[in-house]
Formats: C-alpha cells, structure tokens, sequence
C-alpha cells in the first residue's frame, strides 16, 4: 500500500468585485468584495471551509455544510499576494475524505479578478481488513466517525478471511483474502474489486489462491498480489491483462522465502518484506529474471509484516522478537535505517510508542501512518496512527471483540 498523489480537478472561481482605492496602504478602506461560485464539484461534498488572508484584515474563516446556493459575499482588502486556502470534506461510501488546495492572488480595487484552486486528494477514509470479523471496515478517522463494513454475507462470498486492502487512482477497493485464517494456510481465495463500501458485487481478478498481500501500482497500471510462499503476481489493470509471476526462490535464488508484505513506488521498484529471511528486498519488476534484486537489508528485523512507502521513504511493520516490536524506515535503496516503538509492557492501553504486534499498514492517502497492532493472543485489538518515525501525534483506536470499533485481526 501507498500514497497515490491524485489531483483531482476541482476549480474554485472567485468573481472579485473590487471598491475603493487604487494604492490601499496600511488600514485603508479600500476593499475587495469576493463573490465566489464553485464549478466541477463534487456531488458528494459534505463540507467546505475557506480561509483568506488579507492584511491588514484579520484573517477570515468560512465553513458551509456543503456548496452554498447563494454567493458567498465578504469585505477584505485590495492588496497583492492575498492567500486563500480551500479544504473540502467528502461524505458517501467511498473512499475520498478530504482535498485541500491554496493559492495567492493579486487584488487591485476597481478590477474583478478570479482566483483558481486546484484542489489536492490529501486524506482518504481508513479502510482496515478486520481479517477474524470477517469483514473490510471504513471509518473517516481515528475517532472512529462514520463507522462502515462490508461483510462476507454482503459480498456472497464463503470462507472470507480479507488479509489486505488497497486501492487505485479512481479510489475503487482492492481485497486480498484466504479461506483459512493462519498465514501460511489456505487453499482458496482471491483478489476482488469493488467500487465503495456500499457495493454488493465486486469484480474478480484473481482466484484460487489464498492471497497474504497486494500493492496496486497506479502510475504504471498493475496489481501486485502474492500468497505466503515465494511467487509473486502481476497484472495490468486497465483493462485487466494475463497473469505473470516473479518466482523468487527460482528465478532469484531467494530460499525459504514467505512474502507477508508488498509496495510499489513512483519509479515501478516493488519492496518485499520477506518472512522467511527476516529481510526487506528492493525488487525490479523490469529486469531480466536473475537480476531483478536490487538491494536488501536484514539488519534489526525480526518477523517483518507490511510495507508501506511515503514519500521517499520506506516503511516496514517489524513484528516480533529480540529486534521486533518497531516500524523501520529505509530510503529508497534500504539504506538509512531508523527504527521506532518498543514491546507493549500492559493492556489494553500502552504508553505512546508501544506496539503490540505492529503488522499491517491501513489503506490510506495520508501524511501519517496507520496500521493495525494486534498481540495475536486474541486479547488486544487496535489501529495506531502517528506522523512519523518520531511518533510524534501518537493515537489509538479500537480493541478486541466482534461490534463496531472492535476488531479481532489474527488471521
């Protein structure tokens, strides 16, 4: 799973019918009187809140529940760089959350003048394979608001144990599920698509195989998807292409090889948190068979889970053991390590820092970093977000059972 920056084309215009001055200096009463109207919305826009800074004035915050029917009429004043910042929430059973967009804009009183913002994807809802419950739950964020699932009893589907999430540029939902619920097991399952969490029918990709993980590579149109040995997927997903496998143990000469995590960067370079070897691999899908490790990188890991990459950065869910109970952070040639956590000394809750069992990243567009904790014991269940390798912002969610906002994820 990933961060996938996906612009979305959503233009504020802003009809500025300006009074006043031409040279407005200091506390002058030369003003801007903004009209604004919103053009390719979205349907769904569960909120709106605008702010615009324009000294002298103090700084001007509005907030509509949703696009105003009427103009939107405020005094400011004329001036240079005036800054207006946009951010609309998203409602419905998809996956979108929240864009945000900025921009400055010159305002010379008498002159009408329109401001454009192009508006940025930067939070997506958290969508979690709650793998025991036999379900895929959806909430907005760490308060657990607007609590979502979708069943195996919703979807028609028998011996549904979803292991992993993700999700393409479209914000369709990719599940990657077994038949049993250990890791190494399993004779059946699959990978399906569905466009929300309100679908009761789904697309199949992929059957008969009990997936562990997926990675969707939007940039260059594949799905990645793997069960717990040493074979690796692919297909191109648009439209849906034939099968191809990346056999490590044969191909790559990687023995004892168990695949528990997957994610793909910018540049197509797949990273493989490989269970077996207690190592994290840097694979290209491009090169020839033989060639395709680039780097790896085994120092403090033990029992290594998900992978997860922002930015230029690299992230790997480290699960238990003398080294365990971290999230490690590599750039994108492995090296450059930094850990952080520390095993969980009580129950439930734990002082910031302290995992569980860290094991898997949360599909989700964000700064922060979200993944389920869960002592594999049947005890303590929870999702855990912070900023970054610091931990700073540290929260939790969630614990065990079987309603809403409980989870039991040992699978």
């Amino acid at each position: 799973m990933r961060k996938i920056a996906c612009l979305f084309a959503f233009i504020l215009v802003l009809a500025m019918i300006l009074v006043g001055c031409q040279q407005p200096t200091g506390g002058s009463s030369a003003a801007a009187t903004p009209k604004l109207v919103f053009k390719q919305a979205p349907s769904d826009i569960e909120g709106l809140k605008l702010t615009i800074t324009a000294p002298p004035a103090p700084q001007v915050e509005l907030e509509y529940g949703g696009i105003p029917t009427n103009a939107i009429v405020i005094e400011l004043p004329a001036g240079q760089a005036r800054l207006f910042e946009a951010e609309v929430s998203i409602g419905g059973l998809g996956v979108k959350r929240l864009f945000e967009g900025s921009t400055e804009a010159d305002l010379t009183a008498g002159q009408e003048t329109t401001v454009s913002i192009d508006m940025e994807l930067t939070e997506t809802k958290l969508i979690i394979a709650d793998c025991s419950n036999n379900r895929i739950v959806m909430i907005d964020d760490m308060t657990g608001a607007d609590w979502v699932e979708l069943t195996d009893t919703d979807l028609g589907i028998g011996s549904f144990y979803p292991y992993d999430v993700d999700y393409d540029a479209s914000r369709r939902i990719y599940i990657g599920y077994k038949d049993v619920k250990w890791p190494e097991g399993g004779s059946n399952g699959g990978v399906i698509r569905i466009d929300n969490m309100g679908d009761s029918t789904y697309d199949t990709l992929d059957s008969g195989k009990p997936i562990n993980t997926i990675a969707i590579d939007s940039v260059n149109n594949y799905i990645y998807y793997a069960p717990y040995g040493g074979i690796i997927y692919r297909r191109t997903l648009e439209p849906l292409g034939s099968e191809q496998s990346f056999d490590l143990p044969v191909q790559e000469g990687v023995a004892n090889f168990w695949t528990t995590g997957l994610a793909v960067n910018q540049d197509g370079m797949l990273f493989i948190s490989d269970n077996g070897n207690d190592q994290i691999i840097k694979f290209n899908p491009q090169a020839g068979a033989g060639s395709r490790v680039v780097s790896t990188s085994s120092a403090n890991i033990n029992n290594p889970m998900d992978v997860e990459i922002k930015g230029n950065h690299v992230y790997l869910a480290n699960g238990w053991g003398a080294d365990g109970y971290k999230i490690m952070r590599y750039d994108t040639n492995l090296g450059g390590i930094t850990g952080y956590g520390d095993n969980a000394s009580s129950g439930p809750t734990t002082p910031a820092g302290e995992f569980w069992y860290p094991s898997r990243f949360i599909a989700v567009a964000s700064r922060r970093l979200y993944l389920v904790d869960d002592d594999y014991s049947m005890m303590y269940d929870r999702i855990v977000g912070f900023d970054d390798i610091s931990g700073a912002g540290w929260q939790t969610y969630g614990n065990q059972g079987t309603g809403t906002g409980q989870f039991e994820f040992y699978c």
